[in-house]
This record gives structure tokens, C-alpha cells and sequence, in this order.
């Protein structure tokens, strides 16, 4: 029954978690981007639009102003940014929902994450706690999120170290 229950408290945990961290991003309603931000919604929607299509990603991609700015090969990494794709075809009309529940789900997942490597370093339950609060609240993972804009590497960093 113990057992039970902290798993219940560590689901619980993770969804709170997972809001907090997601929440003020998206608290009057927007979403601030920096310089990076763009080249990652084009390449989202890029990806969305051919998927919406039944197409694989095109090989180049030009995205910018005009569709005259950079070019993007098909190697980006569209397939682990699929976190913020499937919402984003999913909510077709409301793009920063999309994005909401994008974020709600890589910060639900870097939580998942972060606890599966803390319960390799404690048995304890409230170290557990603490470590996933710790890992999910730093300064470094929110700026990566969302003053950096690093979403498509974030994802790397986070679920394949």
C-alpha cells in the first residue's frame, strides 16, 4: 500500500511539476520568442503541414520571411520534435494550445526522465521528490526552454543522455 501511494504522489507530483514549469510561459496568453524561436515553429509547421498531407518533411526546407530566409536540410531533428508536431495537428486551429500541450509534454517527460535516474541514486521517496523539483525547476532547464528557444536539442539532451 506504501508503494502505491508514492507512486500515486510522484504522478501527482509530475503533473503539478509539469504545469508550473509550463504555465507562466503561456500566461497572458502568448508566447515571447527569441531570435531561435521562429526557425523552429516554421520547421514545426513545416513538418505538420506535410504530415497533415501524408508526406514525409521536405529534404530542404526554406523557411524565413517570404519563405526567402534559411534553408534547413530534412536531417533537423524533425522526428524528436514530434512532441510539439502531434499536438500542433491535433489543435489545427489554435496553434498556441499546440504549443502549450507541446511543452506540457516535454516537461512531463524531462520529469519522467530526471526520476528515472534520481530512483537510481536514492530509495528514498522524499529525496526522490526533491530531486525531480530540483531538476525541473533549475534556472538551466528553464532557459534552454524558453529564453534559448532550444526545443528540438532539448529533447535530445534530455531523453537520449
Amino acid at each position: 500500500m506504501k508503494k502505491k501511494m508514492q507512486f500515486v504522489g510522484i504522478i501527482i507530483v509530475t503533473i503539478l511539476l509539469a504545469f508550473i514549469s509550463t504555465y507562466p510561459a503561456f500566461f497572458n496568453h502568448s508566447f515571447k520568442l527569441t531570435w531561435d524561436g521562429p526557425i523552429h515553429l516554421w520547421r514545426f509547421e513545416a513538418i505538420s503541414d506535410a504530415l497533415r498531407n501524408g508526406k514525409l518533411p521536405p529534404i530542404v526546407n526554406f523557411m524565413g520571411y517570404g519563405n526567402v530566409g534559411e534553408a534547413f536540410n530534412g536531417i533537423y531533428p524533425w522526428l524528436t520534435s514530434l512532441i510539439f508536431v502531434i499536438p500542433r495537428i491535433i489543435f489545427t486551429n489554435k496553434p498556441l494550445l499546440a504549443l502549450f500541450v507541446g511543452f506540457y509534454l516535454l516537461n512531463t517527460l524531462t520529469i519522467l526522465n530526471a526520476y528515472l535516474l534520481v530512483r537510481k541514486l536514492s530509495e528514498n521517496y522524499w529525496i526522490k521528490i526533491i530531486g525531480i523539483t530540483l531538476y525541473q525547476l533549475n534556472s538551466y532547464h528553464m532557459m534552454l526552454l524558453y529564453s534559448r528557444d532550444a526545443w528540438g536539442k532539448h529533447w535530445h539532451i534530455h531523453f537520449f543522455h
